[in-house]
């Protein structure tokens, strides 16, 4: 027991006088002859005070000659090796990054501009084209102005086909849209309002859901043009615009046309975003372990 707290007292006191530079200093200048202590003085340029302070806080890792002489103690040198030791594998760290450090910055750059090449590709292969579609039909009608009015459209998605429309319904029946990854169908049901007459408008539009979408109120002469509105439809169901009241102080009236159309749309170069999207990714995970392991070293 007595031995093993002589061993702990030891490194308590290698480990505490190599924690000081000066007394690093003090060691390395013994390492390879026997200084006094004026000799020790002039080379660490301290005044005496702190140097007779540092000497007694080396304790046995120095010892005095009868002529006066400070030298290496046995254990004195064991913390020399230990100093060379740590400094060596400082030194490898340093030579190690210093030799790959170009390597990393040609990576870290390629890396960069592939990225920045990357984004734009992207971008683009997210976006889509839209295909020449088919109208399903297209119907005139005509809006009493002295009493509220709908007309309604409803999809519906089966084998056979038909088209039905009347004052104030359509009906379609149709194929099912076609849904991909990369291409899909887009179905639309648009009504066009045209007032005539300085006619004042007020309408809403009405999605499958029963969700009001728009709700504009008309006024402007147009000129023989029209209002567009047009309703997306992803599913089977109805669609619909409401006209609550027409008002003029002139004699007026309102056209409405009624249409669905079914589109192509395609994004013919989505697969190549994907994969852009990973090699992105991967080289931000690459960047970002490459800067984790330079602060390690």
């Amino acid at each position: 027991m007595l031995e093993h707290n002589g061993d702990e007292e030891t490194y308590s006191l290698i480990f505490k006088s190599l924690r000081h530079p000066i007394r690093r200093r003090i060691l390395r200048l013994l390492t390879n002859e026997q200084l006094t202590f004026s000799e020790i003085l002039k080379s660490l340029s301290i005044d005496s005070g702190h140097l007779s302070y540092h000497l007694d806080e080396l304790g046995v890792l120095i010892t005095k000659t009868t002529d006066g002489d400070y030298r290496l103690s046995g254990i004195g040198s064991a913390a020399i090796k230990l100093m060379e030791g740590v400094e060596e594998e400082t030194t490898a760290g340093e030579r190690y990054i210093r030799k790959i450090q170009p390597f990393r910055n040609a990576v870290f750059l390629s890396t960069t501009l592939l990225i920045l090449i990357m984004l734009p590709v992207i971008a683009y292969s997210l976006g889509y084209v839209a295909y020449g579609g088919e109208t399903g039909f297209n119907s005139n009608v005509s809006v009493p102005s002295d009493e509220a009015f709908s007309y309604e459209v409803t999809l519906l998605y089966g084998e056979i086909k038909s088209n039905y429309h009347g004052d104030r319904e359509a009906r379609i029946t149709l194929d099912p849209p076609v849904r991909g990854l990369t291409s899909w169908d887009q179905d639309t049901v648009y009504f066009i309002l045209s007032p005539e007459g300085g006619s004042h408008i007020v309408a809403r539009i009405v999605d499958s859901s029963g969700a009001v979408i728009e709700e504009p109120s008309i006024s402007a002469d147009l000129g023989g043009a029209g209002y567009t509105f047009q309703v997306p439809m992803n599913q089977a169901g109805s669609s619909r615009i409401e006209v609550d009241t027409i008002s003029s102080s002139t004699p007026s009236s309102c056209s409405l046309q009624v249409g669905f159309r079914r589109d192509r749309l395609s994004r013919p170069f989505f697969l190549y975003g994907v994969a852009s999207i990973i090699a992105v990714g991967g080289c931000m995970v690459y960047l970002y372990y490459t800067g984790q392991k330079s602060r390690e070293l």
